[in-house]
């Protein structure tokens, strides 16, 4: 654990509940312009191991444009404000309705199509997986 707990995270979501971070408190996910403090990267690790990662970034993807949260300024499922920045913009392109690969993020253009017609893509090998990355995946199983 990172710093002692003030107070656990109030559960405005069922979700939060179950977040590795709830005994934390809000302290490591706070975020200062221009980079991050290794606190940040102790919180990201938190992160890494959470298991409503997903759920806590599409959580901050809608709450974002809304000025009275400070969710801007935090680390939320995994991400940095940049990060999610980044994210937003991708979702943004025609491409936005397409699902996106859990590992690498590019949008899976549906089976049996052709790059050309979904530029930027990558082929869908499952419902959150694209084949490059399940390729990998697969061959760093092998290895261990």
């Amino acid at each position: 654990m990172l710093v002692n707990p003030i107070a656990p995270i109030i559960a405005s979501e069922p979700w939060q509940v179950e977040a590795a971070c709830i005994e934390v408190g809000p302290v490591p996910f706070e975020t200062l312009p221009g980079g991050i403090s290794d606190l940040n990267r102790q919180a990201l690790s938190i992160c890494a191991g959470c298991t409503v990662r997903q759920e806590c970034l599409d959580f901050a993807m809608r709450i974002e444009g809304d000025v009275r949260t400070s969710a801007r300024a935090c680390i939320y499922g995994g991400r940095t404000p940049a990060q999610r920045a980044a994210l937003a913009a991708k979702r943004s392109t025609p491409t936005s309705s397409l699902p996106l690969c859990r590992d690498c993020e590019r949008p899976m253009r549906p089976p049996r199509t052709r790059v050309a017609d979904w530029p930027g893509t990558t082929v869908r090998w499952s419902a959150d997986q694209c084949q490059t990355c399940a390729k990998k995946e697969k061959r760093r199983e092998k290895a261990a």
